[in-house]
Order: structure tokens, then C-alpha cells, then sequence
């Protein structure tokens, strides 16, 4: 005898059939969702790769030196050392031989001034002589312009031991070459080169007391010379 069908079975049925409906494949649905897809990817302005990222070229100069730094890195601790030593040597050689240049392309702009002035190799015996470049200097330093002030006692000393026969040098030589061959009292002499050269190469601007000390050397370095005399 076959089981009877009770009334709770019958309403589980009723409610789970239209879940069966909706679970089952729905072949025009997934064709159309397709076709949307397609047609997506079919527009031109639709990014579905990745963006090729340039290759970007290393300078030769770089290569260069890279070449140079893994050879180095291949040398033994000496090795790296005396060749680090002479990189070193070169810099500083460069950079002395630029400096040089242009403090002696500086030195000849300001003796191109003194001359056009007529305050530069004048004769010793003179007082105008050592007037001129002193009054030169003086106008600068009352413009707080006390860096060419100094530097124009400096040249304004050479010119005069120069004219005066005190001291002769080449014509390239620098205030330091200048300042090695002096026999006279050094001190004056070397005061003026280094606040000169500390002006130019340092950058710095001076004040009016050291350019009244530059001013003192100055002086006491003409006034020995024509005591001499």
C-alpha cells in the first residue's frame, strides 16, 4: 500500500517549485551578457592590456663610469687607495690651476682700471704715486666695497714694487709666486696676499677695520722703500 500524501508535503512542494524554475540555466541570458561583454571590449578607447613602458637610454658618459667604478671595485684595498689618491690630486690640480686663472684675469681687469686712471706703475720717487692708488682704494672702501679695496692696495703694492725695481717676476706670475720671491719683510706682504685672496676665492666681503689693517701694511711697505732711499 502506498504511502499517503499528507497536506504539509503538498505545501512543501507548491513552495519549492518555483525555486527549482529559477535555478535552472537560462541559455539566453548568458548569451546575451556575452554579446555586452563583446561589445565592450570592441570599443577603441577600452584599455585591455597593459601599457608597453618605454626603455629609457643610459647616457655613454654614464656607462663610462660605471665601467670605471666596477673596475675599481675589482681592485684590492692599495689599489683603490692610490687611485683615489691620484682622482683626488687631479680634482684639487684643476681646481687650483681655474682658480689661479681666474684670480689673474681678475688681477688685469683691475690693472686695466689703475692704468686707464693713471694710478699704476708710476715712478717710486713720486708722493702722487703712492697717492693714487691709495685714494683709488680709499674711494672703494668708503662704497663698503672693502673686498676691491684690499685687492686694489694689493695691486696697487705690486705695481709700485715692480716700477720701483723692489722686485722683479714673470709676467704670469700669481701674488703667492710673488710674495715667495720677496726679500723685504714678509709679513706686510703676506698679510695683504691672504686677505686678498680670501676676498676672492672665499667670498668674502672684508670690513673697513681689516681693510684699515691692509691699508697699514701698505703703506709701512712703501714707506720702508723710500726711507731706503
Amino acid at each position: 500500500m502506498a504511502p499517503a500524501i499528507t497536506w504539509r508535503q503538498v505545501c512543501a512542494a507548491l513552495y519549492l517549485f518555483p525555486l527549482l524554475l529559477c535555478a535552472q540555466p537560462q541559455p539566453e541570458a548568458d548569451e546575451e551578457l556575452a554579446q555586452a561583454l563583446e561589445r565592450v571590449y570592441l570599443q577603441a578607447d577600452y584599455q585591455t592590456d597593459l601599457p608597453e613602458t618605454p626603455e629609457r637610454e643610459i647616457p655613454a658618459w654614464l656607462e663610462w663610469l660605471a665601467a670605471i667604478l666596477s673596475g675599481l671595485a675589482g681592485l684590492s684595498g692599495l689599489g683603490q687607495v692610490i687611485v683615489w689618491t691620484a682622482l683626488a690630486g687631479l680634482v684639487l690640480l684643476l681646481v687650483f690651476f681655474l682658480a689661479n686663472a681666474n684670480y689673474g684675469r681678475l688681477s688685469e681687469r683691475l690693472r686695466g682700471r689703475l692704468r686707464q686712471a693713471g694710478q699704476y706703475d708710476e715712478a717710486p720717487s713720486s708722493p702722487a704715486a703712492l697717492g693714487n692708488w691709495l685714494q683709488t682704494a680709499d674711494s672703494l672702501a668708503r662704497k663698503k666695497q672693502y673686498a676691491d679695496a684690499i685687492h686694489a692696495l694689493l695691486l696697487g703694492v705690486l705695481g709700485w714694487m715692480r716700477s720701483s725695481q723692489v722686485l722683479e717676476w714673470p709676467p704670469a706670475a700669481t701674488a703667492r709666486e710673488i710674495l715667495a720671491r720677496h726679500s723685504g719683510p714678509r709679513e706686510p706682504l703676506e698679510f695683504l696676499v691672504r686677505n686678498a685672496e680670501l676676498a676672492h676665492f672665499g667670498g668674502w666681503s672684508g670690513s673697513n677695520a681689516h681693510y684699515l689693517a691692509c691699508r697699514a701694511r701698505a703703506t709701512e711697505l712703501t714707506a720702508e722703500r723710500n726711507a731706503a732711499q
